[in-house]
């Protein structure tokens, strides 16, 4: 392994690009996006939390959801670390590895508290 002086292991990053430089002919646009983001997230994963990449993080199908999700994280410096999921009666709060789960109306009580 060869790393430079900021820490980039040059001679895989190297390979790589050769790699896909050869054959790029050959990619569609979502195969060349996805080894392109591969090599992003090996350099520095970091990079990919920073505003200018945000707007492709949220995707949840609910376009109300996905707006509010990247109003927070671009102009009040929220990072996503989990996922809130939903089966049915059930929810479920992932985040960095902790895992909660809720019934429909223990998640009403959470958003909606009584003042």
């Amino acid at each position: 392994m060869s790393l430079n002086q900021y820490g980039l292991n040059v001679d895989y990053n190297k390979r790589k690009l050769e790699s896909i430089l050869k054959d790029i002919n050959c990619y569609t646009p979502d195969e060349l996006s996805r080894e392109l983001a591969r090599l992003a997230v090996t350099a520095d994963k970091s990079v990919l939390q920073e505003a200018e990449f945000n707007m492709l993080i949220p995707v949840t199908g609910n376009k109300l959801s996905d707006s509010k999700t990247l109003d927070l994280v671009q102009s009040s410096g929220y990072s996503i670390t989990g996922f809130v999921l939903n089966k049915k009666d059930n929810h479920a709060i992932v985040d960095k590895g902790a895992v909660r789960h809720l019934t429909n109306e223990d998640l009403w009580n959470l958003m909606h508290p009584i003042a």
